[in-house]
């Protein structure tokens, strides 16, 4: 093999190590997603939970992807923060919703009393 080729292999392999490395602000920032889908009530809201448990299968991926030295791991890292932004919002919605029935139901009061 000639130094060029050698260099060549050298570099391809450090740089693809250094595409699995999960820095730990990252892995932090990934794990504050998940905290943040649980905080909002996703695990009441069955499409919500379904989205968070994908998250939390997609970190614990992504954490085995990089301690393997497979490049994939930031791919399944962007996966899992997806998922737990879909489940926030879901759970959001889901809120929002009993809300907008109360808010139907005490003007639904409101107007049987003759108030509106």
């Amino acid at each position: 093999m000639t130094r060029v080729g050698l260099a060549l292999v050298m570099a391809v392999t450090s740089s693809a190590c250094w595409a699995t490395r999960i820095s730990p602000s990252a892995l932090t920032r990934y794990q504050a997603s998940v905290r943040t889908a649980e905080a909002q009530g996703a695990q009441g809201v069955p499409a919500a939970r379904l989205h968070l448990e994908l998250a939390r299968h997609e970190l614990a991926t992504a954490e085995q992807l990089a301690s393997d030295g497979d490049p994939r791991a930031g791919l399944a890292l962007a996966c899992a923060q997806v998922d737990a932004e879909v489940s926030v919002a879901m759970a959001r919605e889901a809120l929002l919703h009993v809300d907008a029935l109360r808010a139907a139901v005490d003007l639904l009061a409101i107007q049987d009393k003759g108030g509106l």
